[in-house]
């Protein structure tokens, strides 16, 4: 079994890669196995093919993308979100972004691009913290409160802008709001001039699983129109995703 976590754990650093090589010496300082664990681990994972050789290092391997391939295939809710999520860009016109989480942060899974010319395209599988965010405030929202408390007392919530809460006490409330609303609005404190918007996506024991995020630039759309047309849009969305769940 020890073989086995020491083995997931190089799979993990290098599934999210996202294909780049990852050397050895890089396993080693991201995992904390020894180099020789790490090239012992590589060049067993190669010779199954979940690895493939590279230069001092690995890359995914063609078994690791069918692993991926089955469970994306196997989960209703990856394998059913596009349809719904195609409805919601044509509806909103905007672009649309769908993710879960990972380790208490965001995790961006799959993007819509709209049609309008204000896109803000993330990288899939990018990550950030959880109280700047909108998709960070659905998760912290919907959080047991000793995971909250837990939760703030280990983080050091940084301003990105001037606008961007940092304190407890300007916090909680703020997460009483996305509770009572159903969504949760960030207005330019991950940047100025640009306004966010998620839902959270329920399973069917009311656990927070997924969100999908809207953002948009602040000169294009107003709070207003964020919390009387999209809002709406969203949450209906939501609840559409909510029901291919157990």
């Amino acid at each position: 079994m020890l073989s086995l976590a020491r083995g997931l754990l190089v799979l993990d650093v290098i599934a999210k890669a996202r294909g780049r090589p990852v050397s050895v010496t890089q396993l080693a300082n991201l995992t904390g196995l020894s180099r020789p664990t790490a090239r012992r681990c590589l060049y067993t994972l190669d010779a199954i093919g979940y690895v493939q050789k590279a230069t001092d290092g690995g890359a995914p391997g063609p078994r690791l993308a069918a692993l991926a391939s089955s469970y994306l295939s196997s989960s209703p809710l990856l394998s059913g979100h596009e349809p719904v999520l195609t409805r919601l860009r044509d509806v909103t016109k905007q672009t649309v972004i769908f993710g879960t989480f990972q380790d208490q942060e965001p995790l961006f899974l799959a993007n819509f691009p709209g049609d309008n010319p204000f896109n803000i395209n993330v990288p899939i599988s990018s990550r950030i913290p959880l109280y700047s965010t909108s998709m960070g405030r659905v998760l912290l929202a919907h959080m047991a409160a000793e995971d909250l408390e837990d939760y703030l007392a280990r983080t050091s919530m940084v301003p990105r802008t001037a606008r961007t809460i940092t304190t407890r006490d300007r916090l909680l409330p703020a997460l009483a709001e996305v509770r009572a609303r159903g969504y949760a609005l960030v207005d330019q404190e991950i940047e100025l001039g640009l306004r966010s918007i998620s839902v959270p996506v329920h399973n069917r024991a009311g656990k927070v699983v997924a969100w999908i995020n809207i953002n948009t630039l602040a000169a294009a759309t107003t709070v207003r129109e964020l919390r009387s047309r999209i809002a709406p849009a969203m949450t209906a969305a939501a609840s559409e995703l909510s029901a291919l769940l157990p």
